[in-house]
């Protein structure tokens, strides 16, 4: 499809603006009937400069939709000022006149850093007790919750992955199935208490019960397996992988045959590091190329996405959904367990910390059929569990 906006754009003063789109797909910027820029590859910022004299001028945006994951982004930079999403208080849908339309002051509309800023929101800390259950471990990333209560750690510096009792305590240690493991990053379990391990540097997915007992492979293309870091199941048993490589999710049947391929966003340095399916088919991703939290609606059409703090795909955020709904992540360079609504909305935070002021950084997170997340801490080494209160 093909959409125009129009509309009038107040020039606060009279200068030289800049003014820049960046769109998936193909857009054009019209002011006072004179095209001022096109971006015409996906993802790919152009921009132009535009003398304009104080007042209202005319204002138009062409904007085309050829493939899926769309979007339009509009940008000035005033006279002195830094480059920023053109501000809703400058533009005006067309009308009869525009005699009661009062200019803006540009001084409101730009950054002062004479100025206090806006207060940030602060974080709710969320209610509940930390409680450190392991320790030792070298380097654990992933972390799964059976339905029985039993935990599955992935001791990824250790080339192994620990089965846990509902208290916390070493049942047993897997090696590895068909092969030693390699680097056994990320687990997963379904309703049936099948557990599956993603081993990345292998490039292997290995199925063993509940036990640890190794049952097969699942056969399905190596290369959406090497250097993967987010492992999942749905509700519906599809297996679910973070393909951070290629810049996607991918979602597998039991036997590895490809079901669904949802690139996180086209055309970019997407590199997602977890996923997760929420009990309404919402679709979540952590992404640490992008450095957001992205979600895609049983349509697979991207839906919303948020920022979060930057951190290295190895180490990225990883998720999780509580049989209730709730969505919690990691946020490893800060420390903290986070809660999200079912819509990906923060709820709040928990803040994770070690003996005596060591650094804890979560990567792997779970939630037991108890609603207690578990997580593991890959800088100290150790799993810590928390039981959230009212």
């Amino acid at each position: 499809y093909t959409v125009e906006w129009t509309g009038k754009i107040a020039i606060p003063q009279s200068g030289n603006y800049l003014f820049g789109l960046e769109s998936i797909d193909q857009s054009t910027l019209f002011i006072d009937r004179q095209t001022v820029t096109t971006g015409r590859l996906p993802n790919l910022y152009e921009e132009n400069a535009l003398d304009l004299t104080k007042g209202l001028h005319d204002i138009r945006v062409r904007f085309s939709d050829s493939t899926d994951h769309t979007h339009i982004n509009l940008y000035w930079t005033p006279p002195g000022g830094a480059q920023q999403i053109i501000p809703a208080g400058v533009l005006f849908p067309p009308q009869a006149n525009y005699e009661r339309v009062q200019l803006p002051d540009l001084a409101a509309l730009t950054f002062n850093p004479t100025q206090p800023s806006t207060p940030s929101q602060v974080e709710t800390t969320l209610p509940g007790s930390i409680r450190l259950v392991q320790k030792g471990l070298k380097q654990p990333h992933g972390i799964a919750a059976g339905p029985d209560g039993r935990l599955y750690v992935a001791d990824t510096g250790n080339q192994r992955v620990l089965i846990l009792s509902p208290k916390g305590d070493i049942v047993k240690e897997i090696a590895g199935g068909s092969e030693p493991f390699v680097e056994p990053f990320d687990v997963a379990v379904d309703a049936q208490n099948h557990l599956y391990v993603l081993d990345a540097t292998s490039g292997r997915l290995t199925l063993f019960d509940a036990d640890g007992v190794y049952q097969r492979e699942i056969s399905t293309e190596k290369a959406l397996l090497e250097h993967a870091r987010g492992l999942a199941v749905d509700r519906t048993g599809r297996l679910w992988v973070a393909n951070t490589s290629a810049g996607n999710v991918v979602a597998l049947d039991e036997q590895g045959a490809v079901q669904i391929t949802i690139p996180v966003w086209p055309s970019s340095n997407a590199q997602p590091v977890d996923v997760t399916v929420g009990n309404d088919g919402t679709i979540f991703v952590t992404d640490s190329g992008l450095n957001k939290l992205v979600s895609f609606g049983v349509d697979q059409r991207r839906r919303l996405a948020w920022d979060i703090p930057v951190a290295n795909s190895m180490d990225g955020a990883h998720l999780a959904t509580s049989a209730n709904g709730f969505i919690y992540m990691t946020v490893p360079e800060k420390s903290q367990l986070v809660k999200l609504t079912p819509h990906g909305e923060r709820i709040g935070s928990w803040a994770m910390k070690g003996a005596d002021g060591a650094l804890v950084k979560p990567i792997g997170i779970a939630v037991d059929p108890t609603g207690r997340i578990w997580s593991a801490d890959v800088a100290g080494g150790n799993v810590f569990v928390i039981e959230p209160g009212q």
